[in-house]
């Protein structure tokens, strides 16, 4: 298993300098701590309240969450916007896993 400690030395050694989408970001926790690591954090939350609570920690560094299911939340955004993306205990719970990884 892969410690979340773990996730931001990873971040850095395989995406660029930019923007990354969390999805299912939750609350925002690592959205904070990719804005504090150097990265433009974005987020997708199926959530209405943790979006809320989300959206601070990704715009104090330049980024946004959307509201909605992750494929529709990621189709807000045009293709190589990011530089990568996180789902931090997410696939699994997807039903239509396919379609999320061609976004």
């Amino acid at each position: 298993m892969l410690r979340r400690d773990k996730l931001i030395p990873l971040a850095r050694r395989f995406f660029s300098p930019g923007a990354v989408m969390d999805v299912g970001c939750g609350g925002g926790g690592f959205l904070r701590r990719l804005g504090e690591a150097g990265f433009v954090p974005y987020g997708v939350e199926i959530s209405d309240a943790l979006a809320k609570r989300a959206s601070p920690a990704a715009a104090v560094f330049g980024g946004r969450v959307v509201l909605g299911n992750a494929v529709d939340g990621l189709d807000q955004f045009s293709d190589g916007t990011f530089a990568g993306a996180i789902l931090i205990s997410f696939l699994e719970h997807e039903s239509h896993p396919l379609p999320l990884l061609a976004k």
